[in-house]
C-alpha cells in the first residue's frame, strides 16, 4: 500500500485515482497520521492478468486430470 501526504494527494489526485483503478490502495496522511484510504470499488477493479492466468491454468489442469483414465 502506498502512503502519500494530503498535499501530494490533492496535487496528484488524478494519478492516484488511476493507481486505485488498477487495484492499488493509497493511504493519505495528515502530519504523518493516516486519515483516509483510497481503495478500489470492487465492481470497477480490473483483475490482475497474472492472477487470471494462474486461475485458468489451475482449473484447466484439474479438468485434464479428471478426464484422464486412471491406471494408465
Amino acid at each position: 500500500m502506498r502512503t502519500v501526504g494530503a498535499h501530494e494527494a490533492k496535487t496528484h489526485l488524478s494519478r492516484l485515482i488511476e493507481e486505485v483503478t488498477r487495484g492499488q490502495k493509497v493511504a493519505i496522511t495528515k502530519n504523518g497520521t493516516p486519515v483516509a484510504l483510497l481503495v478500489p470499488v470492487p465492481s470497477t477493479q480490473k483483475p490482475d492478468v497474472r492472477e487470471v492466468i494462474r486461475q485458468f491454468e489451475s482449473s484447466a489442469a484439474g479438468s485434464l486430470s479428471a478426464a484422464s483414465p486412471s491406471g494408465r
